[in-house]
């Protein structure tokens, strides 16, 4: 081991005092140790000092506990996310149902346009979707700064039918969004753009593609 950083001394007893800080696996064979010396590691161990009367406080556990407290409540930690997790798909399913009850009908394909908070709650809906149906197109966006953030996601047997996830993008970011960027193929896609999103206008530019296949 080579402490290569720092002011050089001539004996280890200038450094009085020495305290690591952090250590780093760099690569394979090469650790890097983050130290203090001196005064600076004094003042290094006095801050941890006062991080654990801190704690014994919060935790209301002398400092030999505090370590399984920690552990406590991590476990409790890890039990509460996942339950919300479970909560959060049972929630999932929900909206998918009331979707699919609220879909338009076009040529009796399932046509369902919605708003979400974020893009991975849109991801978590089409992806639900594809477990109730076969045969539906789902066209989900969200709104981020001043554009808003899209997915398409269509049935299998809306793709056996001639339909694609890409044609409607490419129509949607033709008609309605302007600029951003996009990829996908027949089965999903995900786009962006700046435009006024109305889900009116979105159901017709889907109803003219679908009619024209």
């Amino acid at each position: 081991m080579e402490a290569c950083g720092g002011t050089h001394v001539k004996s280890t007893g200038e450094l009085m005092y020495f305290k690591i800080e952090n250590v780093d696996k760099i690569h394979d064979g090469v650790i890097r140790f983050i130290y203090r010396v001196g005064n600076e590691a004094v003042k290094l161990s006095w801050k941890y000092f006062e991080a654990g009367e801190r704690l014994k406080r919060i935790f209301n556990s002398s400092i030999e506990d505090l370590e399984n407290k920690a552990i406590e409540l991590m476990e409790k930690l890890e039990d509460y996310q996942s339950k919300l997790s479970s909560l959060e798909k049972e929630l999932t399913k929900y909206k998918v149902d009331e979707l699919i009850t609220n879909s338009i009908i076009v040529k009796n394909i399932p046509v369902i346009v919605t708003e979400a908070k974020d893009i991975e709650e849109l991801i978590a809906l089409g992806e639900e979707m594809d477990k109730h149906l076969k045969k539906y197109i789902f066209i989900g966006y969200s709104k981020k700064g001043k554009g808003y953030n899209m997915i398409v996601r269509i049935g299998d047997e809306c793709i056996e039918e001639g339909l694609s996830a890409i044609d409607i993008m490419n129509l949607i970011k033709t008609k309605i969004l302007k600029g951003g960027g996009g990829k996908g193929n027949s089965k999903y896609a995900r786009f962006g753009g700046i435009g006024a999103i109305v889900k009116n206008k979105m159901l017709e530019v889907v109803k003219e593609y679908v009619n024209e296949i």
